[in-house]
């Protein structure tokens, strides 16, 4: 067999993989580079060389792509998770849109692709065997979003496997319970020995004692601003992050019969995505938890509220005094600058009181309002999970470990660390073949 990885090649991200052997090539995910959507990734005379592809979740950044290799050629079937689906044909495919379609040609023609590509999608459950020419390929949770995979593929012939994490996380978490190869092992009666492992790194510079602590302190800034009747505003990515942070937020509430703020508000595109969580809450380890996303007296959805009770977004800011402070806004767009984030972000701006939880990346906007930088809203697991998962993947086996989806520096750092404990790894290079296996 033979890997080869596509992306950017500024940044050495990886974003597409494809795996050949004699007779097979498939692609594990076509991501879309971010800010860059519409660069070509493979060349053109590989993508109708493609047999199938198989996607591990709903993010942009591993299906985003598909979009341009259809426009392009490409015909043959899209394997997915039902809730990854779900997730696509409800929210990703406005994403995409909303952010690539310019005029009027441009949309037609998107239209026009996402109709062929519905048709190519199969729906696959975890555990399933996918007998595909050569290979037989299972998908297994990632615990990463609702319906995000990790791949295992064997080769018939030779039984060799290949492991494909995807983004995942094995820390046990509000939804998700703690992911090992023995608990995957028993729950689906796989053998998990792969020869190749290609490892997501992302969140490997972070430590669970610190995300500990900074939870506990994320909840203290949250309720020393409702005390002085302040404001907060949350902006999130709709998949995966917002989930986390209103299950994580209200369990806290509820568990210590805190007060709550008098008015939760949800506001954007994660609308809908909640309701594919709610949809699909037997996938979660307590499908209760899901209900609180359900419960319309604790979050309502901001626009239908200022539609309703008043006549318009001023109303609740400033004309009612009644209802100034302990309010809550979980919207889409993880910084301020453009989406439901930036509109809500427009009224509270100027009060100090007022809080904006923002992800511990990229620039703090200018305002009088207090800011927080917090990691605790990531969905990938922290460096002492995923450095013990990579243990167990070596427990009885010698693989290979590619190392993708980081910085170059926290690449380098888990390099340094797995070679140190006599693990082979590589940080592979955009289009470069690896061969794996006999032909090593």
């Amino acid at each position: 067999m033979e890997l080869t990885f596509y992306g950017d090649p500024q940044n050495n991200r990886i974003t597409t993989i494809l795996v050949d052997s004699l007779v097979t090539r498939i692609s594990l995910d076509c991501g879309m580079i971010p800010g860059r959507p519409q660069q070509p990734i493979i060349p053109n005379y590989i993508i109708k060389t493609i047999d199938a592809i198989f996607l591990t979740h709903a993010h942009l950044d591993h299906w985003g792509y598909l979009p341009w290799l259809i426009n392009n050629g490409y015909k043959n079937k899209v394997y997915m998770t039902k809730p990854t689906f779900e997730l696509y044909y409800h929210y990703g495919r406005k994403e995409y849109f909303n952010r690539i379609a310019q005029n009027n040609e441009e949309k037609q023609l998107y239209k026009k692709i996402f109709k062929i590509l519905g048709k190519l999608i199969v729906i696959v459950e975890f555990g399933q065997i996918i007998n595909y020419k050569d290979f037989k390929i299972i998908f297994l949770p990632a615990n990463h979003i609702l319906g995000a995979s990790q791949i295992l593929i064997q080769e018939k012939d030779t039984k060799n496997q290949i492991l494909y994490t995807g983004d995942f996380n094995p820390n046990e978490c509000p939804l998700f319970e703690y992911l090992s190869i023995e608990s995957l092992e028993k729950e689906y009666s796989v053998k998990i020995r792969p020869i190749v492992v290609i490892f997501d790194c992302s969140n490997i510079h972070l430590k669970k004692k610190e995300i500990e602590d900074e939870i506990k302190h994320f909840i203290q800034e949250v309720n020393e601003t409702y005390e002085n009747l302040g404001d907060v505003l949350i902006p999130c990515k709709a998949l995966g992050e917002a989930q986390e942070v209103l299950v994580r937020y209200i369990t806290y509430f509820k568990e210590r019969d805190l007060k709550n703020p008098i008015y939760f508000f949800i506001k954007g595109s994660l609308i809908d995505v909640n309701k594919v969580y709610i949809n699909n809450k037997d996938q979660f380890k307590n499908p209760s938890l899901l209900d609180l996303l359900s419960n319309t007296m604790v979050i309502q959805n901001f626009d239908f509220y200022i539609e309703d009770t008043t006549n318009g977004y001023e109303d609740i800011y400033f004309n009612d005094e009644g209802l100034y402070g302990f309010k809550l806004f979980i919207t889409t767009g993880s910084h301020v600058e453009f989406g439901s984030s930036r509109i809500i972000f427009n009224y509270i701006k100027s009060n100090p009181q007022n809080l904006i939880v923002l992800p511990n990346r990229g620039k703090e906007p200018k305002c009088k309002t207090k800011i927080l930088k917090t990691n605790i809203f990531s969905l990938h697991g922290d460096y002492e999970s995923k450095l013990e998962y990579s243990l167990d993947l070596c427990s009885d086996n010698d693989p290979m470990f590619f190392l993708i989806h980081s910085s170059r520096k926290n690449l380098e750092f888990m390099q340094n660390k797995l070679k140190s404990l006599n693990i082979k790894c590589n940080i592979p290079k955009i289009d470069k073949n690896y061969p794996i296996g006999d032909e090593e």
